[in-house]
């Protein structure tokens, strides 16, 4: 199959659209514990950042899951993050912070986790699948680990 020559050289043009509507700048990061807790009882993590700058939030198909843990109840909301193409590469389990918002201030400061890549072919941004998770940890820039 052969896309004509008008879709290929219009693919960076709506690259560019796309990432005009990335109003918003996050960190992408590769989190690990290695099992050390630290003098407040948080666990000591490792955080390697895989991507910083724009990107933007929206909600995808709206859905949420509920689950039940250690007695409580945890609504878990699922969102997609938008990043331009030529960023990561991510895998699922990164962690996505929202460092700065011009849309909804409200996002600022939120942490999702990736669950999926949605790749595909002739994308005009990437598309990353992710949950917010009520009560999940990460420390905010400054804050001691």
């Amino acid at each position: 199959m052969t896309f004509s020559p008008t879709f290929t050289d219009a693919l960076p043009r709506m690259q560019a659209r796309a990432e005009a509507l990335m109003v918003d700048a996050c960190t992408i990061s590769r989190v690990a514990f290695p099992g050390d807790v630290g003098d407040d009882g948080r666990p000591i993590m490792d955080e390697t950042v895989r991507y910083a700058g724009k990107c933007k939030v929206a909600t995808y198909e709206p859905y949420e899951q509920i689950r039940e843990s250690a007695g409580t109840t945890q609504v878990i909301q699922r969102y997609s993050v938008h990043v331009p193409t030529d960023a990561g590469p991510f895998e699922v389990g990164d962690v996505v912070r929202i460092t700065a918002s011009a849309g909804l201030p409200s996002t600022l400061g939120r942490t999702f986790r990736i669950e999926g890549l949605l790749e595909k072919t002739w994308q005009t941004a990437q598309r990353l699948l992710v949950d917010e998770h009520p009560g999940m940890w990460l420390p905010l820039d400054g804050e001691s680990q």
